[in-house]
């Protein structure tokens, strides 16, 4: 890796960082090493596929339809996190090479928070995490036509 990829990466790990800190729904516990993503990570290659063989059907799924509308599946993902994840739960949110390990104070209004960025950038709504209070690993996954709902006991 060049010198400016390398300070780029900093950079971006570091606002990373200052944000969770300072967000005002969780508690900043650490930053984490891609080591202990990789169970998530696993999860998602392994299970969500496109194919019939060797993969885990989705738990549930929201379809977008004709009347596309971002909030209404923000209001669905967050409804379904509330159902999994509790306050004072720690939780890992990987960002590809490291993660951010935070214990939630508002899970909803974190997790509002979290997709109401991502509906701000027009980025997809492609969120997940791992639940290390309740032992799950947590995955929603935003398709052309439906938004699959995955998750898994660790």
């Amino acid at each position: 890796m060049n010198t400016l990829e390398a300070k780029r990466k900093a950079l971006a790990k570091e606002r990373i960082e200052t944000k969770y800190k300072s967000h005002k729904d969780c508690t900043f516990i650490e930053v984490v090493t891609a080591d202990k993503l990789q169970e998530f990570y696993d999860f998602i290659s392994t299970h969500i596929r496109y194919t019939e063989e060797n993969y885990q059907r989705y738990n549930d799924r929201y379809c977008i339809g004709e009347k596309y509308d971002k909030y209404s599946i923000r209001n669905w993902i967050i409804e379904k996190i509330a159902k999994q994840t509790k306050p004072s739960d720690i939780i890992i949110l990987p960002f590809l090479d490291f993660g951010i390990c935070v214990e939630l104070m508002r899970v909803e209004a974190f997790f509002e928070a979290e997709l109401d960025e991502k509906i701000s950038q027009h980025i997809g709504l492609d969120i997940g995490y791992i639940n290390l209070s309740q032992q799950i690993l947590h995955y929603f996954s935003d398709e052309e036509y439906f938004v699959f709902e995955y998750y898994e006991r660790l």
